[in-house]
């Protein structure tokens, strides 16, 4: 039995696999699907009837490897290659967050996010081997057309009240972005995010753990099903009726 089931091998399974193999945890096991960092993708052919229904995407014909963000770097070459975007804002205005959570929740949650960030970036920065190509803080903004634009001045000025480090950018500025959409009046700029290769980070991270001597990694496991046992241990049964048994699991699969 292993101490430890990760399943999904994208960023957040892998940084599950390297924080806790840092943390002492031994005897893990990663699942993923596809490969490291990939998702399913055409590396790891699986049959149609291996994949649990309920898991298939025909509008992406199931390949997780698709999802993440295409970032705009400029240049006459366009959008960049798919990078995960770690960043500070919320996705919902402040006065909800304000609603829901109150002052303090929303002032804990901005001051979360932005330790997030930066431990992430820091921890790529290290464990990357082209740091320079593979992490760069380009900074984000948060845009909107005419009609919004009051709104988004009140957005950005509670952020700032709220210890959050941005800017106001006018129709100017953002017309001169590189890969700056045609009907954008306005936005917020976030000075520090940063965009980051995942699936090199999500390989390094799983390699960092597995040089701890504390992971063991299936690629191409198909997961069809996970339950408690009546003694309190995780199973999770893959779609060719393997089993793994272990204490405790981490479900890191995005959906």
């Amino acid at each position: 039995m292993f101490e430890v089931v990760i399943i999904g091998a994208g960023t957040t399974g892998a940084a599950a696999c390297y924080h806790l193999a840092k943390n002492g945890v031994k005897n893990m096991i990663c699942l993923e699907i596809g490969r490291v960092g990939r998702g399913l993708d055409t590396e790891v052919p699986l049959a149609v009837d291996q994949i649990p229904a309920d898991h298939i995407d025909k509008d992406l014909s199931y390949k997780p490897f698709v999802s993440g963000t295409a970032v705009f770097e400029g240049g006459s070459n366009g959008p960049s290659t798919i990078k995960m975007i770690v960043t500070a804002p919320p996705y919902k205005t402040i006065s909800e967050f304000v609603d829901h959570h109150g002052l303090d929740g929303v002032k804990a949650y901005l001051e979360a996010t932005a330790f997030g960030r930066d431990l992430e970036v820091d921890l790529a920065t290290e464990l990357l081997p082209k740091p320079a190509e593979q992490v760069k803080r380009l900074g984000s903004v948060m845009v909107c057309e005419a009609k919004d634009v009051e709104e988004m001045r009140a957005e950005c000025s509670r952020l700032q009240e709220l210890g959050c480090e941005c800017r106001w950018m006018g129709r100017d500025e953002i017309q001169a972005l590189p890969g700056a959409a045609v009907g954008f009046d306005a936005g917020i700029w976030f000075p520090h995010d940063a965009i980051i290769d995942s699936t090199a980070y999500a390989q390094a991270l799983i390699g960092a753990a597995a040089n701890l001597g504390a992971l063991e990694l299936r690629e191409g496991f198909c997961v069809a099903e996970v339950r408690e046992t009546a003694g309190g241990a995780v199973r999770v049964r893959g779609a060719d009726g393997s089993v793994v048994l272990a204490r405790r699991a981490v479900v890191a699969t995005g959906g």
